[in-house]
């Protein structure tokens, strides 16, 4: 009679062995395919994702109608034929336009190439709007956007922004230059100081946005077609709770 509850229990026990299984196996397939994980179950500690552990992620904002201009660049990527553990090419594409961000655009047309990752963020997919508070940088807000991504989704020693009209030599800087560069709080490029006044850099250009910040002038920021930062740099402004116009990280005119 005290037999059916022992053997219940471990019914009980097998069968929640095996869902933890099952969902760990199903787990690891989405992670495969870089779909978003399933929620977790009630009765089940909801896991974190893990990140893909890779030597450089280079990402690449870009509009787009730039298809060919992308494409070079993807030519070059691919001919050096890279594993995916030691660097991965993202572009950063925008799906907003107007005023207010209103609109969507129509990313069906974008070709997509294996061995490529595509991030279709909710930016402004080119160009600035002056004078209004909603005008940010498509440039900018897509330099957010990729930290938040591979914050999310990688686990990489460094990161390059790099552009779709140049090219990266990144066989120079894996085999010759990664060895001897700091792993951490790391921020290398063109810097543009913004020690004294200048015109470019006047909010007095967008009066909403000059409201907004309550600043004279932008500050400095890295320009030029690509810099380079540590992986915890990347974490660090991928994990900030600001909005991507309030972000100093790149300031695109």
């Amino acid at each position: 009679m005290h037999a059916f509850p022992v053997y219940f229990s471990l019914f009980l026990l097998v069968f929640g062995m095996w869902r933890d299984l099952q969902w760990r196996f199903e787990l690891q397939g989405v992670r495969t395919r870089h779909i978003t994980p399933k929620p977790c179950p009630v009765h089940m500690p909801c896991e974190a994702p893990a990140r893909e552990e890779v030597d450089v992620v280079m990402f690449v904002p870009s509009p787009i109608p730039w298809e060919d201009r992308r494409a070079l660049v993807t030519r070059q990527f691919l001919r050096e034929g890279w594993n995916r553990s030691q660097v991965v090419l993202l572009y950063v594409l925008g799906t907003r336009t107007g005023a207010r961000l209103e609109t969507d655009l129509d990313t069906g047309s974008v070709h997509r190439e294996p061995g490529v990752d595509y991030l279709f963020s909710g930016c402004r997919d080119h160009g600035d709007e002056f004078g209004n508070a909603n005008g940010t940088s498509g440039t900018t807000c897509k330099v957010y956007q990729a930290c938040v991504h591979i914050a999310k989704t990688f686990k990489t020693k460094y990161v390059w922004r790099g552009a779709d009209d140049t090219y990266v030599n990144l066989k120079l800087f894996v085999h010759d230059m990664m060895a001897f560069l700091p792993r951490t709080r790391l921020h290398m490029g063109f810097y543009r100081r913004a020690d004294d006044v200048q015109q470019d850099l006047l909010l007095s250009r967008t009066p909403a946005v000059q409201r907004m910040l309550s600043l004279y002038q932008y500050g400095g920021y890295f320009s030029g077609s690509g810099y380079l930062f540590s992986g915890d740099v990347a974490e660090f402004i991928g994990t900030l709770r600001i909005p991507p116009h309030q972000l100093w990280c790149e300031v695109s005119r």
